[in-house]
């Protein structure tokens, strides 16, 4: 008997090493620039969500960083990836979730500029995160709907969402179709930061995009 595990979503979970630092570098800039950003027309967050996602704009404080953040993140994708591999980045941004901050179940299926195709996966970078207080991310899962749809399998279906046991330093990355949220925020004195960006692999073993 073997098992075979048909189109399976796999994501990935790392841990960026020099977090610490990061967090002693960018925090207290973070929070500064979050005071006068407001939630994109069209999301369904709270005000109390402050973002700096805004499609093709570079913000200063990831600017600032952003040899720094790279670095980080390429020894996540150094783990990850066993063959060699090239990338595109786009979309890089933050946000700071204060007292009740959400976000609604979302995907990240774009065509964002820099990019000629649309992105491979999405990472989250959790730069500041009390496990105590704050909520985790929450993914859905993609075939929820055809799920219920099956008499046979909706009776031992309880639940298409799933948490995942984040700490601070996580590194994830996950397809870019796969629907995630963010329940509200609890009463904390620590911000809840997290650094978002989409990827495209370019090249990978000896496949290569044209």
């Amino acid at each position: 008997m073997k098992l075979l595990y048909l189109f399976p979503v796999v994501s990935y979970q790392s841990k960026i090493s020099n977090n610490d630092e990061l967090k002693d570098m960018m925090l207290s800039d973070i929070v500064k620039e979050s005071k006068s950003l407001k939630v994109p027309e069209g999301w369904a967050a709270p005000d109390s969500l402050k973002t700096s996602w805004s499609e093709g704009d570079i913000h200063n404080v990831l600017d600032k960083h952003q040899s720094e953040l790279y670095s980080s993140y390429m020894e996540c994708f150094d783990e990850i990836f066993d063959k060699e591999y090239e990338i595109k980045v786009s979309n890089i941004w933050f946000n700071l979730y204060e007292e009740g901050a959400s976000q609604e179940l979302h995907d990240h299926i774009t065509n964002p500029n820099g990019l000629m195709r649309p992105a491979h996966f999405s990472c989250i970078h959790f730069l500041s995160y009390d496990k105590n207080v704050h909520t985790p991310v929450q993914f859905c899962d993609p075939l929820g709907g055809s799920r219920f749809l099956s008499p046979s399998l909706s009776r031992d279906y309880v639940s298409g969402l799933i948490d995942v046991d984040i700490s601070e330093g996580d590194f994830l990355m996950f397809p870019c179709y796969l629907q995630h949220r963010v329940k509200p925020q609890k009463v904390s004195d620590i911000p809840r930061v997290t650094i978002s960006f989409n990827i495209r692999l370019s090249k990978y073993g000896d496949s290569e995009e044209e």
